[in-house]
């Protein structure tokens, strides 16, 4: 084929030639293979090379501001060119979704504007809406102010853009085909998205946008698109510092790229580290920078880092340096219980519990608004495997809770993780959760050896309990009773001995927990007092743990005590 600026990158990036992540090497391992299968019965899409040198091409021709020649770098046209190069077979756009992220001051902001003016511009179709979209109208501005100072640019060198484009402080108008660009700010309510049906939006720093914010803003747009089979969603953003949807976006878009999940609507491009040590040697930090490959940028660029890296050496915590600088996700959370990626390393698929013997844990609302049922279930192997399920108060609205919580309650009741309130009142129904889970202990046959439960906030399901045959085992709540356990877990999660089910609520419940540190011992709390994110099924497996932690021990005390009375004493 003809010389094209993706093939090349995606060639230099697997021989050695750019140094790049694994993402990025999949991302050109796929690119390449899909032009071998072009125009297949089983891949309907082809490669428009001629198309993609003329869209890159348009974004050159782009003034900047200091009126200078603009010269895409080979990682942007490679974005560029994957996303108007490849068509369906009706000429339209292959990719619907599109996830970038890479390391902050890549120039995320200039790409974003000079695609979304491709779109625009060259794209066909009438009234086309392109929408920045971010938590704030400031930062929907960044990449929208962007754009607009672009077109203004070449309206003062082209009598033929400035006629066709009226631009405002607010808009961009495309009079010939009645099409618009305008920024919107979300700020939590997705409501100010009513009245569009976005043909292109974007998704500026996602990694900064709450659980149900993004998922709120992510599918208004999506419905909006639903009638333009040439509409394209742009999620972009460096990694965060908590654990939130557009990280479980991002995972989702590394399976498609390691072949584990196909999209073939997808397009996933994704700069950073292969590992946290990576950012110990210089030559590796453009992989999540590849704009240091500009030699006039790059040397500034470098020197930046360089401090930055100093600095949060000196100070002893480079947390926000491999999140900001090298695009890793890390929780950022003073005296986290556990580290997420510990915690991640830990999950296994669900586990078949029937006749098992097991521990339960019980940690009740306060306010009626979240009560958990967790359990561990000791293995075979001297090991233990643990889940969790939740029942949701709705007292206020669910809308409201899941936006106070910054977690998406229904999903999670759609995937059996928990179950949401079906009284009037919305206040959790403790018969229900009585119900269910002698239902649960019933189905599964299990050998419950003890239910932990707070006796400070005991209610009428601990009082039905407590008339069943079931072992109920009061877990006062202070550091002298849960310190050992909760070291206990955390030290055996970390050595592989404790593995848990996926479960997404209680992921979000380990994400939240803290430890607070009174006298050397150890309790379990979430990240703030005033926060709404909840650590109830966390809570609630630490005191199953409580009450089993010996468990092991004491089978091995009683197999040496039944070794001990067979033997023969006869003389």
């Amino acid at each position: 084929m003809n010389h094209d600026r993706a093939a090349e990158y995606a060639y230099n990036t697997l021989n050695g030639a750019i140094i790049s992540c694994e993402t990025v090497k999949q991302a050109s391992k796929r690119f390449l293979n899909d032009l071998d299968r072009q125009d297949t019965e089983d891949f309907p899409y082809h490669y428009n090379a001629e198309y993609a040198e003329n869209v890159c091409k348009f974004i050159e021709l782009l003034p900047t501001d200091n009126r200078e020649k603009l010269k895409l770098l080979p990682f942007q046209s490679f974005l560029i060119c994957n996303l108007f190069g490849w068509r369906t077979q009706d000429n339209g756009m292959r990719f619907k979704t599109l996830l970038y992220s890479c390391a902050r001051k890549s120039g995320k902001s200039f790409l974003v504007a000079s695609i979304s003016l491709v779109y625009l511009c060259l794209e066909r179709g009438f009234s086309k809406q392109v929408l920045f979209t971010a938590g704030s109208l400031q930062q929907a501005h960044l990449a929208f102010d962007k754009a607009k100072n672009q077109l203004r640019n070449m309206q003062q060198v082209s009598p033929a853009i400035c006629e066709r484009f009226k631009i405002t402080s607010e808009k961009i108008l495309d009079k010939d085909t009645d099409s618009f660009a305008v920024p919107l700010a979300t700020n939590g309510n997705t409501g100010r998205l009513d009245g569009y049906g976005a043909d292109f939006a974007v998704m500026d720093e996602c990694g900064n946008i709450p659980n149900k914010v993004f998922t709120d803003t992510k599918q208004a747009l999506e419905t909006g698109m639903i009638q333009n089979p040439n509409a394209v969603l742009c999620m972009i953003s460096t990694a965060g510092t908590s654990v939130n949807s557009f990280k479980s976006e991002c995972e989702y878009a590394k399976k498609i790229l390691s072949g584990k999940v196909e999209n073939e609507r997808y397009l996933a491009l994704i700069y950073s580290l292969d590992g946290e040590e990576e950012f110990l040697d210089k030559k590796l930090w453009v992989k999540a920078n590849p704009i240091i490959a500009d030699a006039e940028i790059g040397g500034t660029m470098l020197e930046k880092i360089e401090n930055d890296v100093q600095t949060a050496t000196q100070q002893g915590d480079l947390s926000n340096v491999l999140v900001k600088n090298f695009n890793i996700w890390k929780q950022v959370t003073e005296n986290p219980f556990i580290e997420m990626s510990e915690w991640k390393k830990a999950e296994t698929s669900k586990m078949d519990i029937r006749g098992k013997d097991c521990y339960i844990g019980i940690d009740l609302s306060v306010r009626n608004d979240l009560t958990a049922i967790s359990w561990i279930v000791p293995l075979d192997n001297g090991e233990w495997y643990a889940d969790s399920f939740s029942f949701i108060g709705t007292s206020k609205g669910i809308e409201r809770k899941e936006r106070t919580d910054e977690f998406n309650y229904r999903q999670a009741a759609k995937r059996g993780e928990c179950e949401l309130s079906t009284l009037e009142s919305g206040i959790i129904d403790y018969d229900r959760v009585f119900d269910w889970l002698m239902n649960f202990i019933e189905d599964n046959r299990l050998n419950v050896l003890g239910i932990g439960y707070d006796p400070y906030n005991s209610n009428s399901l601990v009082a039905k309990l407590d008339k069943s045959p079931l072992p109920l085992i009061a877990v006062r709540q202070g550091p002298l009773t849960l310190n050992v356990p909760t070291r206990g877990f955390h030290d055996m999660l970390l050595s592989g001995k404790i593995h848990h089910a996926k479960n997404k609520l209680l992921d979000y419940a380990a994400a939240n927990a803290t430890v607070k540190i009174i006298n050397n011992n150890w309790l379990l709390q979430k990240t703030s007092k005033m926060s709404g994110k909840h650590i109830d099924p966390m809570a609630a497996l630490i005191d199953s743990y409580v009450i089993g932690m010996d468990y092991f021990d004491k089978q091995e005390n009683n197999e040496e005590m039944d070794n001990y009375y067979s033997k023969d004493f006869s003389f």
